[in-house]
């Protein structure tokens, strides 16, 4: 939508804001299309450093702010000076994560920004949430975020140009572009949308295909040992992948594995990719495709994988602590694997800790190299 407004306006953007840019993947498209200067800001260290490396490996012009976006909005930033004004300012899967009550503040200070192109995508899942409920899934928010509420919130401040709106048994998704003035409610086409699930009828044999595939998926080993490991979130990604199975005329087991490893990343449980390929007997070049054409695949952090080690070595709580801390002082911008520098930082904390864990015994439980593991840490200790 935005593409298609900036030909026809035929006015290069020069400044983009990315607010909670995650990879920074919709300002990076845009900035290595039209030449742009980026702005990236996001809470998620490990995401911010993604964007960073992209940034870096396109040879693009920009800074970043590891903030929250609320805390920007409430007190403002230096990076962010008063009355700068930006060609296009970004606000993509965000707002589906912050307390409601902060939506005008945030509002306000991108109207305050926008020089031009303000665009909105919002996502949530009805399994997360309901319309209009906040709640919290381990540290993260979900609110259940309506198109007449988004609208009513950017009426005021902005004119909307086009919207877009899709509506699945477990998918809610919004996107809006607007720019500069302000939105008449009567102008508006009227809409209902039905954000609850509607479940089509399907034969009999197919839903007992689809679930006898769902319990065969359940039964798996790795996602047993999932679901011991982190019971919320693999109740997410398991309801979900029901939801999405309904769905589905025909679930192949590389389109099945890809949609769990999706879903999985999502939900930050640290499941291997390797694992996924074993449970489903099928290797890297069955899914490769999918994966590609899925184009975001979320990555996970070192921490999330150190969780996952704790669990199963049963590592003490003050070790685990100072593996976190020494794998958040660590620049993984070079491409080191987020498991190899988790497996790194759990031996280093080890060591600081007085405890012997063997470097093999973590390699094993993290799936990768030995080899890999010692390279890297000697190439950080001599570094």
């Amino acid at each position: 939508m935005i593409v298609n407004e900036i030909e026809k306006d035929l006015v290069k953007p020069k400044r983009i804001i990315d607010l909670g840019c995650g990879n920074g993947r919709n300002s990076l498209f845009l900035a290595r299309k039209y030449g742009s200067e980026v702005v990236l800001v996001d809470y998620d260290k490990s995401m911010l450093d993604w964007a960073v490396k992209l940034c870096r490996q396109y040879e693009i012009n920009f800074s970043y702010i590891h903030e929250k976006l609320e805390n920007i909005a409430c007190n403002n930033h230096e990076v962010i000076k008063k009355d700068e004004r930006y060609d296009i300012v970004i606000l993509s899967y965000v707002l589906q994560h912050i307390d409601p009550v902060y939506y005008p503040i945030i509002l306000d200070f991108c109207k305050g920004m926008c020089g031009g192109y303000f665009l909105v995508d919002v996502f949530w899942n009805p399994c997360r949430c309901r319309p209009h409920e906040l709640i919290s899934l381990d540290t993260i928010n979900w609110y259940g975020l309506t198109y007449d509420e988004l609208v009513s919130f950017i009426a005021p401040r902005f004119k909307i140009l086009r919207e877009r709106i899709v509506t699945t048994d477990s998918n809610m998704i919004i996107n809006i572009l607007s720019k500069e003035g302000v939105t008449s409610l009567e102008s508006l086409d009227s809409h209902h949308y039905s954000y609850d699930y509607t479940h089509e009828r399907r034969p009999i044999r197919k839903r007992m295909e689809r679930r006898n595939k769902i319990d065969n998926v359940c039964e798996m080993p790795f996602i047993k040992s999932l679901y011991e490991m982190y019971p919320s979130r693999m109740d997410i990604v398991l309801k979900e992948i029901r939801e999405w199975s309904n769905g589905q005329l025909g679930n192949s087991s590389p389109l099945m594995a890809a949609k769990i490893l999706w879903l999985c990343r999502c939900n930050r449980v640290p499941v291997y990719l390797e694992e996924v390929l074993d449970g489903f007997s099928i290797t890297l070049k069955h899914i490769r495709k999918i994966l590609t054409d899925a184009e975001y695949i979320p990555p996970l952090r070192a921490s999330d994988y150190i969780s996952r080690i704790e669990k199963l070595l049963g590592l003490p709580t003050e070790l685990v602590k100072d593996a976190q801390t020494i794998a958040d002082q660590i620049k993984v911008v070079d491409g080191s694997s987020p498991r190899v520098v988790a497996g790194y930082s759990i031996i280093k904390a080890a060591s600081e800790y007085g405890t012997d864990i063997a470097l093999k015994k973590v390699a094993q439980a993290l799936r990768i190299s030995s080899v890999a593991l010692r390279h890297y840490q000697s190439r950080i200790e001599s570094s």
